[in-house]
Formats: C-alpha cells, sequence, structure tokens
C-alpha cells in the first residue's frame, strides 16, 4: 500500500506543482559527481540528488525547491495543491518525499515507471467501476486529482488493464 502513496505524491506533485518528474523523484548520480547529497546508495557507490525533500517544505507548506534544468528557486504553497494535500499525510517526516518502500531509499527512475505502469490500469479499473478509495483502490487518488479521470473520459478508453505505454501502440484515443 506505501508504493501506491509514494506513486499517488508524486503524481500530485506533478501535476498540481507542475514540477518535472525529475524534480520530484531527483536522480541517482555517481558518488564522485559534485553535488552535496547525505543520501547515499546501499553499496556506497551512488547518491541522490536533485529530488524534493521535506526540509524543502516549511512549517506553512511552501515548498521551496531548486529545478535541475535551469536552477531556477520555485515556491509552492502546497495548501493549494488538492491533490499533494491528499496524500500528504503519507509523506515521510524528512528527507526525500518520495522513496521506495521496499528500500527506503529514493525511487531510480526505471523502478518508479514500472511501479506507476504496473498500478495505473488498477487504479483506471477502480475508477471504471466505481468503488470508493480504500486500501485495495490507493491510487484512485491518481485518477480523481491527476488527470487520468480526464483522460479516461476524453479517450472513452475501451480496454482496462493496458499499460499506459501501450494506449497509443493500440490506437486508444485516437
Amino acid at each position: 500500500e506505501n508504493s501506491y502513496h509514494c506513486v499517488a505524491l508524486a503524481q500530485a506533485f506533478q501535476q498540481d506543482t507542475a514540477l518535472r518528474q525529475k524534480d520530484i523523484l531527483g536522480e541517482w548520480v555517481p558518488i564522485e559527481d559534485p553535488a552535496m547529497s547525505s543520501v547515499l546508495s546501499l553499496d556506497g557507490k551512488w547518491k541522490w540528488v536533485r529530488g524534493i525533500t521535506r526540509e524543502e517544505v516549511n512549517a506553512d507548506l511552501i515548498l521551496t525547491h531548486k529545478t535541475s534544468k535551469r536552477g531556477q528557486v520555485l515556491s509552492f504553497d502546497l495548501k493549494a495543491c488538492p491533490a499533494v494535500m491528499e496524500e500528504w499525510d503519507f509523506a515521510p517526516e524528512s528527507g526525500p518525499l518520495i522513496v521506495d518502500p521496499e528500500t527506503d531509499l529514493p525511487y531510480e527512475a526505471w523502478k518508479f515507471r514500472r511501479v506507476w505502469r504496473r498500478q495505473a490500469p488498477g487504479a483506471l479499473a477502480a475508477y471504471r467501476r466505481g468503488r470508493g478509495r480504500d486500501e485495495e483502490d490507493a491510487l484512485l487518488g491518481i485518477v480523481a486529482h491527476v488527470g487520468l479521470r480526464k483522460l479516461v473520459e476524453s479517450w472513452r478508453l475501451p480496454v482496462v488493464g493496458v499499460p499506459p505505454a501501450d494506449w497509443r501502440r493500440r490506437g486508444v484515443g485516437r
């Protein structure tokens, strides 16, 4: 269930703040990289940089983050971000905000994409069945707040259970 909330929180940040996924998840770079980090891989060969952390959110729930692409410092009032606020109680109390529950370390980008693709069809199926949001359907927040609902309605998605990467290839939404 924790992975559902991690994915939902990451998607909520991407939707409500328009930050790039790389700025939300961060990235793992070789330990020799000059960027500063206190988060190291278990083998000590990699470090995590540039992702959002709890320390970047102040007591008034203002997120201030330096972007990875242009180095801009952006601020977002998270109280004005409904999807983020819905998942905020599940955020870690310190350190990186989007962590892999299997390792308690930030996700590697490839693994996050794999988890998202595995969970999104279930969220879509739950939405189409009209079920409520319970533990089994924790990703329904993605459907309700991150735009998949609009995507489903606008595309009139005929097949549930098809990973998002396959939608266009299969002609869905055309």
